[in-house]
């Protein structure tokens, strides 16, 4: 199971949508996503689900590659992690990303990337089967650095807030344990639930847009239309949309 929220800009809130795509010349996919976009958090008829949090280098601006929303697009074609991986190492990228893979064999991994061909990969396997991400480099960054101490410090204090909030010594982890954890609001507004900051500029003013719940066995996709704390969670069951062909 992978849980996220995604955070961004409040004036696109009403633009968030879950997108059914059925295709005829591959697999089929739903993902949640702002309208126009092709790709952003995916579960596939093959059982992958895909996470994604935004990560910032140096290095961005640099690389001539392929956009970050069009590199979703390419892993919603992917038929496990290994297989996402190997997309990831084969194209080149335009911006850095941090891509999260679970399928439902159990498999997990966590990539992180920045701008260029595949030295820009760090993939990260999980510890105790549980892996834990925010918006900041876990990794050395080959010939960059990091930029979120400075763009978004509150990542650092996310990350261990998460990570102290799903620990769990023997007992697996469930769907209510994971929505507790991602409606936290250590740090307010700019926690791991994000709430606009009546400081910023409204344009420029963050929000949790949705949180997501995805379990690649049952294919489905459970969300809240913006923060958990505020909103309804809807459960949507694919199990007949994506069967595989």
């Amino acid at each position: 199971m992978i849980g996220q929220n995604w955070d961004w800009l409040e004036c696109l809130q009403s633009g968030i949508i879950v997108l059914e795509v059925e295709r005829a010349d591959g697999q089929n996919y739903v993902t949640l996503v702002e309208a126009g976009l092709l790709a952003k958090i995916t579960l596939t008829a093959s059982g992958l689900a895909i996470g994604v949090n935004t990560l910032v280098c140096s290095l961005d601006g640099e690389a001539r590659g392929i956009p970050f929303h069009f590199l979703l697009r390419a892993l919603a074609d992917a038929d496990h992690v290994s297989g996402a991986l190997e997309i990831l190492a084969k194209l080149p990228r335009a911006s850095s990303g941090n891509y999260l893979f679970a399928s439902a064999d159990g498999s997990v991994l966590n990539v992180e990337t920045s701008p260029g061909d595949a030295r820009g990969l760090t993939p990260q396997p999980s510890h105790n089967g549980a892996v834990v991400h925010t918006n900041h480099f876990l990794a050395p960054i080959a010939g960059g650095h990091d930029l979120a101490p400075a763009a978004m410090p509150d990542s650092f204090v996310r990350l261990g807030r998460i990570t102290r909030s799903i620990q769990r010594p023997s007992a697996p982890l469930e769907q209510g344990d994971l929505k507790i954890a991602l409606a936290d609001h250590t740090g307010y507004p700019n926690s791991i639930c994000c709430h606009p900051d009546p400081t910023a500029p409204p344009e420029s003013r963050w929000k949790t847009l949705a949180t997501v719940l995805l379990q690649p066995i049952e294919r489905a996709l459970t969300y809240a239309g913006g923060p958990a704390c505020e909103q309804l969670w809807e459960s949507l069951d694919y199990s007949d949309f994506l069967k595989q062909k």
